[in-house]
């Protein structure tokens, strides 16, 4: 669906998780809404009902394209998986948060990075006094293990490696990556996850803006 004034939401892939993550977020604050969205981490697409309600009232209020079958299950997965996900830990802190306050503190215009899963569990690894990669080459932290658990995890079992990791990461009082980049991974990566894994494990090793060279 293209308008006069160019291309819809639904055809601008980051714009359109943006606006959804946003507009879940704003849901989440009921109870009843977390309830029917957190069995979509573990019911597929077509078995979350109550969750799938609210996914598809979204995607009709922005011009979902049901054209294109193909795409539109592949997004209709990514949106409910990331739902569920959001609804799991709903007050959790995010990188977004993180650099928020770098961004405001800092005296240039800082390069924003990826805040996605790698990186969040480079900043866990910081925060727990050891460095993203491990002391040595033959060695690997437990965090880095276990982002290489998920990369290696096949489509049927992403959902539940993906809330594994968050788990963790929420139960050490670590950030969790942004949503919508999350979003923008699961999708991409249901396409091609050799390239969000590469991704993923360039981020767990590449040093955020917010930390010095001695950090």
């Amino acid at each position: 669906m293209t308008s006069e004034t160019g291309p819809s939401l639904w055809q601008q892939r980051t714009p359109m998780f943006k606006a959804f993550t946003h507009h879940m977020a704003s849901l989440l604050e009921y109870g009843g809404v977390r309830s029917d969205l957190r069995p979509a981490v573990r019911k597929g697409p077509d078995q979350a009902l109550a969750a799938n309600r609210h996914i598809l009232r979204w995607a009709h209020n922005e011009g979902a394209d049901y054209a294109d079958l193909l795409n539109w299950r592949r997004v209709r997965e990514t949106l409910l998986l990331t739902a569920g996900l959001m609804a799991h830990f709903p007050k959790s802190t995010t990188l977004a948060e993180r650099w928020e306050r770098h961004r405001r503190q800092a005296s240039d215009t800082p390069r924003r990075p990826r805040l996605d899963l790698g990186l969040a569990l480079a900043e866990a690894d910081r925060k727990d006094g050891k460095t993203p990669g491990g002391s040595s080459p033959d060695k690997m932290t437990p965090r880095e293990k276990r982002l290489l658990q998920l990369c290696r995890s096949d489509r049927d079992r992403l959902p539940r490696h993906l809330f594994t990791v968050l788990s963790y990461l929420h139960g050490q009082q670590s950030p969790l990556p942004e949503w919508s980049q999350l979003a923008i991974d699961i999708e991409h990566r249901l396409r091609a996850p050799d390239a969000v894994a590469r991704r993923w494990q360039e981020s767990y090793l590449r040093r955020p803006p917010w930390r010095s060279t001695r950090a």
